[in-house]
């Protein structure tokens, strides 16, 4: 609840709550709140992640079920009430009940990929399977812990995201961070969550218009894709893309979606997660450049490339395979 306060009203750099329903998740609708968090940033993407927030389990889609979702976020925490944007997409059961509580100045219908990303990832979670409500419930708990770990893994820079520039006094040494009391540890964290937002050059790439009068229908998110590719282009490596381009994209994947990890006390060792098995590969990336993986069917995969991505070693390696002529095995 903090952090909806926190990262929705303010005026200088704010996210828009969305509220989109969802189904197919269990014998209930599943409604949740989804934002942005303005701490952190995607490390190839450069965009701020979209976080899950406080969700409403009901039976029934009706305006008296969102009227009660509303009326108690806002008592819980007062000034929620001022929230600065809501959108939905096209609810207009939601619109109904979160104008009455709102006295924001831009609640309007909004068309963003936000909720419908974080609503797969509800599904994902759930194994595309309809689960009974304690079971989604536990579920729900372990995705809210998996968003206080990337918080945690962003502060000694691992994982998928980094955190802003404006905040670079809270990131730790991975070494010092494992020295500190599991307490201490927390108390960084929070530190972190609450500290002040700060404007920043970095802005989503959305683009948001208010309506002339307030609460009127009038914001607006459209949302503008961003690719990045690897530090190498496939062209660049001179590889036959039509053999090749598949396991370039899968190495993409990989790096982007923060499946690589440093392995904990090994020198130039990695952790990179397995799209196929439920075991991470370990891979070695040499003083030479050269990649080794424990990956039985290849002499150079995916894995080696995702690492040496990772560490901003893809030109060496490629270098390394010139120089040998050693042909990737992909």
């Amino acid at each position: 609840m903090d952090m909806l306060k926190q990262f929705l009203m303010n005026a200088s750099e704010c996210t828009i709550m969305g509220i989109d329903p969802t189904f197919n998740l269990g014998e209930f609708v599943v409604t949740p709140f989804v934002y942005k968090n303005l701490n952190l940033i995607h490390r190839r993407t450069g965009e701020c992640p979209t976080f899950l927030g406080q969700v409403l389990i009901h039976q029934t889609k009706t305006e008296r079920a969102f009227d009660f979702f509303a009326s108690l976020i806002v008592s819980l925490r007062n000034a929620l009430a001022d929230t600065l944007f809501i959108g939905t997409d096209d609810e207009c059961l939601i619109f109904n009940s979160f104008s009455r509580i709102s006295c924001g100045v831009g609640f309007s219908h909004y068309t963003t990929n936000a909720n419908e990303s974080l609503n797969d990832r509800l599904k994902r979670k759930t194994d595309y399977q309809e689960n009974e409500v304690t079971v989604f419930c536990t579920k729900m708990r372990e995705l809210a812990d998996e968003q206080k770990n990337y918080t945690e893994k962003a502060i000694i820079g691992m994982g998928p995201y980094q955190i802003r520039t404006e905040y670079i006094a809270h990131v730790q040494p991975c070494n010092a961070w494992f020295k500190l009391s599991e307490s201490s540890r927390n108390k960084h964290i929070t530190v972190f969550l609450k500290a002040p937002l700060k404007p920043s050059q970095f802005r989503s790439s959305v683009q948001v218009s208010v309506g002339e009068q307030a609460g009127t229908s009038g914001t607006s998110l459209e949302p503008q894709p961003q690719h990045k590719r690897l530090s190498i282009s496939l062209e660049e490596t001179h590889l036959d893309p039509t053999i090749h381009e598949p396991i370039w994209k899968k190495t993409e994947s990989l790096v982007d979606s923060g499946l690589v990890n440093k392995a904990p006390g090994v020198q130039n060792g990695f952790m990179v997660a397995s799209m196929s098995g439920k075991d991470p590969h370990f891979v070695r990336l040499l003083e030479s450049g050269k990649g080794t993986c424990n990956c039985e069917n290849f002499s150079i995969c995916s894995h080696v490339l995702a690492a040496s991505e990772f560490e901003r070693q893809l030109h060496k390696l490629f270098k390394y395979l010139r120089k040998t002529q050693s042909a990737p095995n992909l």
